[in-house]
């Protein structure tokens, strides 16, 4: 059998992807509990929806805020416990991106893909 190599910060550590995701669900949830409650109170599905709805952008939101690598990179040196891939080695130099070849991760390719009009001309 083959062995599984994690090759994302989710496969690699998947408790500290599910904290993450568990935390912006229940900001997205505090944010919109009352509008939420309140439509429930007053008998408004329509209301309880919108505001369920609004909590599942807030999330959505709050989540590619953190995914942004920036974002990552202040979470890693400020607030190791949320970052994506835990605190960073002082030492340690950013991986380099694997090279697949025919892709822009191709980074030691030698040969360029050049735009020839008469392909697209009849």
């Amino acid at each position: 059998m083959s062995k599984h190599i994690a090759n994302t910060t989710q496969g690699a550590h998947p408790w500290r992807a599910t904290f993450r995701t568990v935390l912006v669900a229940l900001i997205a949830l505090a944010a919109t509990a009352e509008v939420i409650y309140a439509a429930i109170a007053q008998g408004d599905p329509g209301g309880a929806t919108g505001g369920a709805a609004v909590a599942l952008g807030i999330a959505g939101a709050l989540t590619r805020v953190l995914a942004v690598p920036a974002v990552d990179a202040f979470l890693v040196r400020f607030v190791p416990w949320l970052s994506a891939a835990g605190r960073a080695e002082p030492d340690a130099e950013p991986d380099e991106p694997e090279s697949i070849p025919g892709t822009t991760l191709d980074l030691g390719a030698e040969e360029q893909l050049l735009y020839e009009p008469e392909q697209y001309e009849k």
